[in-house]
C-alpha cells in the first residue's frame, strides 16, 4: 500500500505547484490510477483475509467439472475475446466442492494465461483422469516462468507480469488465493514451465489436481 500512497502523496503535491493544463491533466491520470491500485489491494487484502474463515463454512456439493469449465471457456470467449484449445474426452465427470470458488480459481489461472500468452495465442486447457485424481492443465505459449519465480509464484503479493502490462494492475495475491481455495478441497496446485524436446521452453503450464 505504501508504493501507491507515495505516487499518490507526490502527484498531489506536485499538482498544486504547476501551472500547465496537460501536465495537471497527466498528474490526474497518475492519481486517478494509482487510487485503483490502492481500491484492488485493500479489496483483494480483505479477500485473503477473510477467505480461510469462509472456507471452513462453505458447503461442498457435487460438481461436473467438466461441463463448469465448458461453460467459462465460453464465457471468457464471447465476453473477453480469449482464444482456447480444451483437450477433453469425458462427457461427465465430477469432484466435491464449491462451484463458485472453483470459478474463482479457474478465471484467476486462465486471466493470467491470456495475460503471459505471445501475441494472444490460445490457452490450452486439458482435463485429464489419473488414479481418480482429476487434473486439469492450464497451458499458455508464452515465456514460461523465470527459473527463480517457480517457488514464488503462490508467495502473497508476489508477482511477475508481462512487460506491455500496466504496472499495479495486480495485487500479487490471485495465486496465492488459488492455492488456499484449492488446499481447502484436499487438492493441490502446481506450476511448471511446458519444455520441448530440445529443453526450450515454450510457456507455462499450471496443474490443479483434484479428487473425483
Amino acid at each position: 500500500l505504501k508504493n501507491p500512497l507515495t505516487s499518490l502523496r507526490s502527484a498531489s503535491d506536485t499538482l498544486i505547484k504547476i501551472k500547465n493544463k496537460a501536465d495537471q491533466e497527466k498528474l490526474i491520470s497518475i492519481i486517478q490510477k494509482d487510487i485503483e491500485r490502492i481500491n484492488r489491494l485493500i479489496s483483494d487484502i480483505s479477500l485473503s483475509s477473510k477467505l480461510d474463515a469462509e472456507l471452513s463454512r462453505i458447503k461442498f456439493k457435487q460438481i461436473n467439472i467438466v461441463k463448469l469449465i465448458e461453460t467459462l471457456i465460453e464465457v471468457r470467449r464471447v465476453s473477453l475475446g480469449y482464444k482456447f484449445k480444451f483437450k477433453n474426452k469425458f462427457k461427465d465427470l465430477f469432484i466435491e466442492g464449491n462451484e463458485n470458488k472453483i470459478v474463482q480459481v479457474l478465471d484467476n489461472v486462465i486471466d493470467n494465461a491470456f495475460s503471459f500468452s505471445l501475441k494472444k495465442t490460445p490457452i490450452e486447457v486439458e482435463i485429464k483422469l489419473v488414479k481418480k485424481k482429476v487434473y486439469i492443465l492450464v497451458e499458455d505459449q508464452g515465456l514460461g516462468f523465470p527459473d527463480n519465480a517457480i517457488k514464488k509464484v503462490f508467495n502473497r503479493f508476489y508477482t511477475e507480469r508481462p512487460e506491455n502490462e500496466e504496472f499495479g494492475k495486480h495485487s500479487g495475491l490471485g495465486l496465492s488465493i488459488s492455492k488456499q481455495i484449492i488446499e481447502a478441497h484436499n487438492g493441490e496446485i502446481l506450476v511448471e514451465n511446458s519444455i520441448n524436446s530440445k529443453r526450450n521452453v515454450y510457456g507455462a503450464r499450471v496443474i490443479i489436481i483434484l479428487d473425483q
